[in-house]
């Protein structure tokens, strides 16, 4: 009325009070960026704010902003980038598969990024350690046509491959033209022999390979290969192809024995060097039967005892001396060395 002061309030589209009627009829931003910068700060202040932070909910909404931004070309810096990266690998998905997620979305090329984002998402992969991932990373290992990802998909598989992924490795050595990347599927098959429990079937399997191989590079592979399982069908191919004469086959067959899964090819590995009139080649012998007795695996005292001894017996170049003398200060053989070193001089 006439006179009477006149109060007012006003609300926003968002159903918040605000000061005035401009402010109440200033429609809401339609930018989806804006939205997507805030779910993404909220994100990562979760890993600022408790670095000891694990298993934090993500849902597939979230995921796809932390992985757009991580492959962002935009101006970061690089503690904001590396704390998507974090906040991906202590995620856990709240409705969603987010192992299968990270690793479909990082192994598809057609997902433009530079190589070492994705390789960073890959070592996300690996530090997340989830065998859902597997399928994903093996597909990029075979498909790529960059060499660097590829073998850091395959360094990412190592320790969660298993015996059903050998066929796909065994495919990668006999056709993939990069060296680094069949090293890295030789390195990932050797890993699985050693924890699988049917070896006779990876040695059936790599055998077939072997005698399929289509190149020399893969078939020396294969040969090497053969030792991660042993057995008596891989010693008979190793035993043949010492006798090659192609100096190539001879040092895969000794690399062979130097990987052999147990110690029965010992004693063999050391005939063969005795025997050995190529320098090249008795060297390369006598660092495999080193190599293979510095290894960490279980063995019974005096067995390992015994076989140290017949290494420091067999050592007879200069070269090969001072090997096993530097091999004398370590705990576990230094004694049993120095003791047959000592009756040697």
């Amino acid at each position: 009325k006439e006179g009477e002061e006149v109060s007012a309030k006003y609300w926003n589209s968002k159903g918040e009070e605000v000061e005035t009627r401009d402010e109440a009829l200033e429609k809401p931003s339609t930018d989806p960026s804006a939205d997507t910068a805030e779910i993404l700060n909220g994100l990562l202040a979760q890993v600022k704010e408790d670095s000891s932070a694990r298993n934090l909910p993500t849902t597939e909404e979230e995921a796809n902003i932390l992985l757009g931004a991580g492959i962002s070309l935009k101006s970061m810096k690089k503690e904001q980038r590396e704390a998507i990266y974090q906040r991906l690998l202590i995620a856990e998905g709240s409705g969603v598969n987010l192992d299968k997620l990270i690793a479909g979305y990082a192994g598809n090329e057609d997902n433009q990024m530079t190589p070492d984002i994705r390789i960073k998402f890959f070592q996300v992969i690996q530090g997340r350690k989830s065998p859902d991932a597997l399928p994903f990373l093996i597909k990029h290992a075979r498909n790529s046509s960059r060499p660097d990802t590829a073998s850091a998909a395959l360094k990412a598989v190592r320790k969660l491959a298993n015996d059903s992924n050998v066929s796909d490795l065994l495919s990668i050595i006999q056709f993939n033209e990069s060296s680094t990347v069949r090293q890295e599927a030789k390195l990932v098959i050797m890993e699985i022999s050693e924890r699988s429990t049917s070896r006779d079937e990876l040695a059936s399997s790599i055998k077939s390979a072997y005698d399929n191989a289509t190149n020399d590079n893969s078939k020396v592979t294969f040969l090497e290969l053969l030792g991660s399982t042993g057995g008596d069908t891989a010693a008979g191919i190793v035993m043949e192809a010492l006798k090659s004469e192609a100096k190539k086959t001879r040092i895969a067959a000794l690399a062979a024995l130097g990987n052999w899964a147990d110690d029965s090819q010992f004693g063999a590995l050391l005939d063969h060097m005795a025997d050995e009139e190529d320098d090249t080649l008795r060297n390369q012998a006598f660092r495999a039967a080193l190599r293979f007795l510095r290894e960490d695996r279980e063995r019974d005292a005096l067995a390992l005892e015994g076989m140290w001894q017949d290494l420091a017996q067999a050592a007879v170049t200069e070269s090969e001396k001072k090997q096993v003398r530097a091999v004398a200060n370590e705990p576990r053989a230094g004694a049993m060395i120095s003791a047959v070193m000592r009756t040697k001089s």
